[in-house]
């Protein structure tokens, strides 16, 4: 009897040190607040931007047909980019396949698939120091040059896994908006870190991680979705932005980027040939890009300037 009593008395206090022991590791993981992380995120975003990749765009969404029937909608744009920030050059080529149309399926399940002529615009922009150009269907125009080059991008690169997708779709957030909004409504927010380095804030009905040892990116920010399925309501935290990274040269750089909404999906695969290195500025001549591309028609006007600076290249 007093053998079971100590064992008793052992077992208690051998799991009360263990409580203790868990309670004080949980007091101790190492956190980091938010606003600290978005200092971090929006100087490594900021730097100069020099690179060049091939980047495959999906664009996925469901719409209804007018019986009702689900019509399944998909699109992929194939961009080569070219972008070297300091001297003010880029370049962007934008290829698109004609979309695919799911149909409604019929009795046997199987689902009726249509081509149909892309909305989209297939086109070349080239911007430099003599201005801003764009050729599509074998014309070439000028245009003002914007202030503002990264908004020339096909991806918001700075914003990032910072702005939810639904916001990029209906327009572009820029960076000091994207930061002081998430500083009002979550600067306080203490994130946990892992042995990984990955920072996450796990709230009611929101996910942010952070990869602070790969480049600060925020590689999961989701929130939730409600769906009705067969009567039920369905919660789901699956609607965001999700970010693969590749290592490229010294730098960590978004693999693939997911955005998912309710009823559409886009996703950017990116096929890296440099990053953080100069690009030669003959990828940028206008003059040189216009033969290559065979391209035939100008608008009135134009041909003078450019045949002025091509002779200023030479």
């Amino acid at each position: 009897m007093l053998r079971f009593s100590f064992a008793i008395i052992f077992f208690m206090s051998f799991s009360s040190m263990t409580c203790a022991s868990d309670k004080e590791k949980k007091e101790d993981a190492e956190t980091v607040e938010y606003n600290a992380l978005l200092d971090r995120i929006f100087a490594e975003r900021m730097k100069p931007l020099a690179f060049e990749a091939n980047v495959k765009h999906l664009i996925r969404s469901k719409t209804e047909a007018g019986n009702g029937d689900p019509v399944f909608y998909v699109a992929e744009v194939h961009l080569t980019v070219k972008f070297d920030e300091l001297p003010g050059n880029i370049y962007i080529k934008q290829t698109v396949t004609n979309d695919l149309v799911n149909l409604a399926s019929d009795p046997d399940g199987e689902a009726t698939q249509q081509l149909i002529k892309s909305k989209l615009p297939s086109f070349l922009l080239v911007a430099n120091d003599r201005g801003q150009f764009y050729i599509t269907e074998g014309e070439y125009s000028q245009v003002r040059k914007s202030e503002n080059l990264r908004a020339l991008l096909p991806f918001p690169w700075e914003t990032l896994g910072l702005v939810m997708p639904v916001e990029l779709k209906n327009k572009r957030v820029d960076m000091t908006e994207a930061m002081a909004r998430n500083k009002k409504y979550f600067g306080k927010q203490k994130l946990t870190l892992d042995k990984d380095g990955i920072a996450t804030m796990d709230l009611r009905n929101q996910i942010n991680r952070i990869d602070t040892k790969r480049g600060y990116w925020p590689i999961e920010y989701l929130s939730e979705s409600r769906r009705e399925i067969k009567g039920k309501q369905v919660v789901n935290m699956d609607r965001g932005t999700r970010i693969t990274l590749v290592k490229v040269g010294e730098n960590w750089v978004p693999k693939k980027v997911e955005l998912s909404l309710n009823a559409s999906s886009e996703s950017y695969e990116f096929d890296w040939k440099s990053f953080d290195s100069a690009i030669d500025e003959s990828n940028f001549d206008i003059a040189k890009i216009i033969d290559q591309e065979k391209v035939t028609k100008a608008p009135t006007g134009i041909e003078a300037l450019l045949r002025a600076a091509a002779n200023d290249g030479k």
